[in-house]
């Protein structure tokens, strides 16, 4: 992951990524959130890369993960403060399309 040139199977990852998430899965979320930061980083790369289209049903999905770690200020900036700047863009672009 991240994945961006698999149209056919993109949703359906990314719907399997939301699901354990979704769940708190604590291995895909690593001890104490550990794996929060890479996850934040695929789901950016995948908005930037246009691998998840705006009708893709894990869409809202993965807007609504990133916005449940902005509920944690400090823990949201220092994940954005490692992406690139197409990255933040492209995820401060999704989460105003998703409003």
């Amino acid at each position: 992951m991240p994945i961006w040139e698999d149209k056919d199977e993109m949703d359906t990852v990314y719907g399997l990524l939301c699901d354990l998430l979704e769940s708190n899965n604590s291995i895909a979320l690593g001890p104490q959130g550990a794996n929060i930061p890479r996850i934040v980083n695929i789901i950016a790369e995948a908005f930037a890369r246009k691998a998840v289209p705006d009708d893709a049903t894990c869409r809202p999905r993965l807007v609504n993960l990133i916005r449940m770690i902005q509920n944690d200020s400090n823990l949201f900036q220092a994940c954005v403060a490692q992406l690139s700047l197409e990255c933040q863009q492209s995820l401060q672009a999704a989460l105003q399309m998703q409003t």
